[in-house]
């Protein structure tokens, strides 16, 4: 389990995602849907444990190449698992202009957490990447 304050990345493939929530902006609702094998594991575990709760934040990210592009800040309201795909149902909080895109080695992402503000994690759970470590604990949390 992910027990640090992080950012849940919701990865996109393609623009009209990100036009859509260009068009709703900030608070309309949306989701995104992913099979399982775009889920990291750490993701699924959290999933089963109950520990992805409303109120979680998350970015999506438009994955580009080998870049990665804000696009909007959400707070997930519920995660739904059917058979084949989890569908994350998000408010948008922000749209985010087009702004420096992160560097990103390999392949694309999965659905996985992210330190807020940190550095842009590794495609995780793909062959020769090795789990992004965890953020460090914000001082005093202990």
């Amino acid at each position: 389990m992910y027990l640090v304050p992080a950012v849940l990345l919701l990865p996109v493939f393609s623009d009209w995602v990100v036009e859509n929530l260009s068009h709703l902006g900030p608070g309309s609702t949306y989701h995104l849907a992913y099979e399982p094998a775009r889920v990291e594991l750490e993701v699924l575990e959290d999933l089963r444990e109950g520990a992805i709760r409303p109120g979680l934040p998350a970015e999506v990210v438009r994955v580009d190449g080998e870049q990665l592009i804000p696009v909007a800040r959400a707070r997930l309201t519920r995660v739904h698992e059917y058979p084949g795909y989890y569908r994350f149902d998000f408010v948008v909080e922000a749209v985010l202009p087009r702004l420096v895109p992160r560097p990103l080695a390999g392949r694309p992402p999965r659905v996985q957490f992210a330190s807020p503000g940190g550095p842009s994690p590794s495609p995780v759970g793909l062959p020769g990447h090795p789990p992004s470590p965890p953020a460090p604990e914000p001082p005093g949390a202990r």
